[in-house]
């Protein structure tokens, strides 16, 4: 069966929507994994504060020592840290914000990671559901209202006033779809849930974040026990038990990502669970109280759930109730609970809990922290026991019905799991929801295959806000890859998170890609880690001279990649309509093993022209393109072209003639030297050869006689000078060229240059030319003749903000000269390498790119072979993107000082 096929036998009635990412902090619980094993070790996660703790918040002696102060709660570590870089906030501006807005932010963030979806660059239409607690943060400004226009007064009152948590994070995260904050009291969250599922159904938007957030401040404070009033004497919360007194305020912050099932199986989103049905409603005024539940509202909102998610009670093998663990809320939950469910032998148990035994009632938070936990029951199959439950409260008549309370975690094994969720808002507002498991036939159905447009081998790529930050992930990647395929935790990576931080990690998938993560998170360098900070500065491209070419250079090019094979037809189609054979075997020589031909100048010096302006079109049709240009000898004309001052079609013919011509001055040969000028050029000029190249500030090259060239390389070998002789067949630069100078002045005066906006840095001068400098008629026969400035082009560059150099060429000899004189300048990356393939250079490249910051679409151009992750396997990376520091320590004092 397909998916649609699948789809309508599962669910024929019903609009499921999937649960494809989630993301929490409670307190000791710094994620999902932490609070999904605090849940089913039945943990309580409170604490009592020391008199000292306490006093130094402020509370006073006298509450202090009046016996109903009770001295515990629940803390949220580091509530106060952001990044407030990451997030585009200056710190000043940060430290206005309520730490709940801030947190419910990152949280955010970090729900759409766990979903798979980049922060900030997420491609559908996501709404924004949230919820949050009333401001009590210490550190904000007072708002005055006669000053509520000023900047600062205005930015603390957005900070701070619960109606922007939800705006804000369509801002920060760029999202489209509807944008709201709900306020239904305690069952805030959960209605807003609701809400983004009814969103997704309606078609307002295609993806939805939800959840809530509720940390008060000071966090070390305790409370007054009031008789008759929610909390506990004792500070113990105690669902469902005949003990049970009440709650306690707790602190915490989650967020769930939803999406319609049917889109997320196409996508082959990871999907924990699925939503089937939800319902809210009011008691409206059939209660005792405002304040006061109601037994018929609370009745018809769940019974309205398990009608729209088409389930019968029978199903429903979990409940996660409101359980405030007061004798009049538990009993009027249940009596709502038995008035819908089957009685006793008419169908299975259902186990009942209450997240507030663990850690107290979250408020505003409370109904995502109760969704979440039956996400997490649901998905893994483990029913988590009802904390602090000794024996049932017998006002609940548990045993008239189906329900019981866990002591102890359960395994829960059945193929279709079920669980609801209900949360009740003081003032009446009520909601239940329904959550299942995802059928396995529907687990197992494969997504739709993507097309790979990228090289064979897996890549992964990390960035994040800071080195330190940087190191983390890395950490947290070095473990996802010991429990995962590697080509799934790469493809999570390039698709599902944000690649656009300036600190920046690229890494092959390979035996050694765990082990390479793992020392660079120590802060060891690996061989296998390509690794930057910041942008790229200004892009250059480099383009090759002869000796750089090799038999067959261009063949898996032109497999690789349809624009370098275009252009490189383009190059060869100048020369079929007038010398077909010339064509033919230009082409041998670029395409075929046989060196003959790249011996004669003739082909060698077109060959590299050609196959540097294919190289050029290569990276364009990639997204890249140069902000400078620059070439070496021969390369030159290649960089003209590709900076846009001449055409393909004028230059190649030259470029044919100018090897010609010089395959005519026979007997010549080149040195490359390894010292000073003042060294070197007085041996030079009394053997009578030239200075063809200053290669760097210790690297020439000299040119002439072939004799002569031999006779240096031994006087400079008797003086302590290390010196090689270049691979090319004739003598470049020197005076042995000026019989053919007036011949290849009179074929290139007629070359006319156009206007380019692209710098074109000659190494004629060492510094950038013009449209009008190039149409001088002699300025191509002085490039012939004179010495190539080209460390002068590259200082001139990298003084005119270069930070990158991109090699064209079929070899990397530029890009070596550049790593040796200036190797802290910039980044130097060579696209190509003697006898190597594309697909491993073209890999390669693209990693060095990415680590020096470029600005490319990397999901594409390094698609990889795997799929998404299941959630559960990558909780612990989503915490790792952003550096959190604390922000401004203020004095936190208590409310009742």
């Amino acid at each position: 069966m397909n998916i649609e096929e699948l789809l309508n036998q599962y669910y024929p009635d019903v609009e499921p929507i999937a649960v494809i990412g989630y993301a929490c902090r409670f307190p000791e619980a710094e994620d999902s994994n932490a609070y999904w094993a605090n849940l089913v070790a039945g943990r309580e996660c409170n604490r009592r504060f020391s008199r000292q703790e306490l006093l130094d918040v402020g509370v006073p002696l006298a509450i202090l020592d009046d016996p109903a102060y009770v001295p515990r709660g629940t803390v949220l570590k580091d509530a106060d840290a952001f990044d407030a870089d990451l997030f585009g906030y200056s710190r000043q501006e940060a430290e206005l914000i309520d730490p709940q807005q801030r947190l419910f932010l990152q949280i955010a963030w970090h729900a759409l990671e766990h979903a798979g979806y980049a922060p900030r660059a997420v491609p559908h239409k996501t709404g924004v559901f949230s919820a949050a607690r009333i401001s009590t943060y210490p550190g904000r400004e007072a708002i005055n209202l006669a000053e509520v226009a000023h900047v600062r007064s205005l930015q603390s009152l957005m900070g701070n006033d619960k109606d922007y948590v939800a705006t804000r994070v369509a801002y920060k995260l760029d999202v489209h779809g509807p944008a709201v904050t709900v306020q239904t009291a305690c069952s805030s969250s959960l209605v807003a849930t609701h809400m983004a599922c009814e969103s997704l159904r309606a078609g307002e938007c295609n993806m939805a974040i939800a959840g809530g957030v509720a940390v008060s401040f000071p966090q070390v404070s305790g409370y007054l026990y009031q008789q008759g009033m929610i909390f506990s004497p004792d500070g113990h919360c105690r669902p469902f038990d005949a003990q049970a007194q009440g709650t306690y305020s707790g602190n915490g912050v989650a967020a769930v990502v939803l999406r319609r099932l049917s889109d997320a199986l196409r996508d082959g989103d990871p999907v924990a669970a699925v939503v089937l049905g939800s319902a809210i409603n009011n008691d409206g005024g059939h209660k005792v109280g405002y304040t006061a539940p109601s037994v018929s509202g609370q009745c018809e909102a769940i019974a309205g759930a398990l009608s729209l998610a088409g389930v019968r009670s029978q199903r429903i093998g979990m409940i996660e109730a409101h359980g405030t663990a007061t004798p009049l809320g538990d009993s009027i939950e249940l009596q709502a609970l038995h008035r819908v469910f089957h009685t006793l032998g008419q169908g299975p148990a259902c186990a009942l809990g209450s997240v507030k035994g663990n850690m107290g009632h979250l408020d505003t938070a409370a109904g995502i922290a109760g969704f979440l936990k039956a996400v997490l029951a649901v998905e893994h199959g483990v029913i988590p026991p009802c904390v602090n439950f000794s024996q049932a409260n017998p006002e609940l008549h548990l045993n008239d019905g189906p329900f019981y309370v866990p002591a102890s975690a359960r395994p829960w094994d059945t193929a279709a799991r079920t669980a609801g969720v209900s949360s009740f808002g003081i003032g009446g507002t009520n909601c239940h929801m329904v959550v299942a498991s995802l059928p396995r036939e529907l687990q197992c159905h494969p997504g739709p295959g993507e097309e790979k447009n990228g090289p064979v081998e897996d890549v992964l790529l990390l960035s994040a806000n800071s080195k330190g930050a940087l190191q983390r992930l890395a950490g947290a990647y070095v473990q996802a890859l010991r429990k995962l395929p590697a080509a799934d935790v790469a493809y999570t990576a390039l698709h599902g998170r944000l690649l656009d931080l300036p600190c920046r990690l690229a890494v092959p998938v390979c035996d050694e890609t765990a082990d390479a993560l793992e020392a660079f998170a120590q802060g060891e360098d690996d061989i296998l880690i390509q690794s930057g900070h910041g942008a790229t500065g200004k892009r250059v491209w480099l383009f090759t001279g002869q000796g750089a070419q090799w038999p067959g250079m261009a063949l898996t090019w032109c497999v690789h990649s349809p624009a370098f094979a275009d252009c490189l037809e383009r190059c060869l189609a100048v020369f079929a309509a007038t010398d077909r054979d010339f064509s033919e075997g230009l082409r041998k020589a670029l395409m075929e093993p046989e060196p003959t031909l790249l011996h004669r100048m003739e082909y060698a010096q077109p060959a590299i022209v050609a196959f540097e302006l294919a190289m050029a079109a290569h990276w364009r049709a990639l997204g890249l393109a140069p902000d400078m240009v620059l070439g070496h000898s021969v390369g030159e004309f290649a960089a003209a072209v590709a900076a846009g001052y001449y055409s393909h079609e004028y230059i190649m013919p030259l470029v044919r003639l100018r090897g010609a011509l010089m395959d005519r001055c026979s007997g010549g040969a080149m040195l490359s030297v390894f010292s000073g000028e003042a060294e070197a050029l007085p041996i030079a000029l009394r053997l009578g050869l030239d200075l063809a190249a200053y290669n760097g500030e210790r690297h020439l090259v000299f040119s002439g006689e072939r004799e002569c060239v031999a006779k240096m390389a031994v006087a400079l070998e008797e003086t302590g000078i290390r010196s090689n002789p270049l691979t090319v067949t004739g003598a470049a630069h020197s005076r042995m060229l000026d019989p053919i100078l007036d011949e290849f002045q009179q074929a290139t005066a007629t070359l006319l240059a156009r206007d380019s906006s692209i710098t074109f840095i000659s190494g004629l001068t060492g510094e950038a030319v013009d449209a009008e400098q190039l149409n001088a008629p002699d300025f191509w026969q002085r490039h012939m003749r004179s010495p190539v400035r080209f460390i002068q082009c590259l200082r001139k560059a990298v003084e005119s903000g270069a930070g990158l150099f991109l090699e064209m060429g079929p070899d990397m000899p530029l890009t070596g000269i550049g790593q040796r004189e200036l190797p802290g300048a910039a980044h130097w990356i060579a696209c190509a390498k003697r006898n190597q393939s594309a697909s491993r250079q073209i890999q390669q490249a693209l990693m060095r790119l990415y680590a020096a910051g470029a600005d490319l679409p990397w999901p594409s151009l390094l698609s990889g072979s795997g799929r998404k992750c299941m959630p559960r396997f990558i909780r612990s990376i989503c915490n790792a993107t952003g550096a959190k520091r604390p922000l401004r320590r203020w004095t936190s004092r208590c409310a009742w000082q």
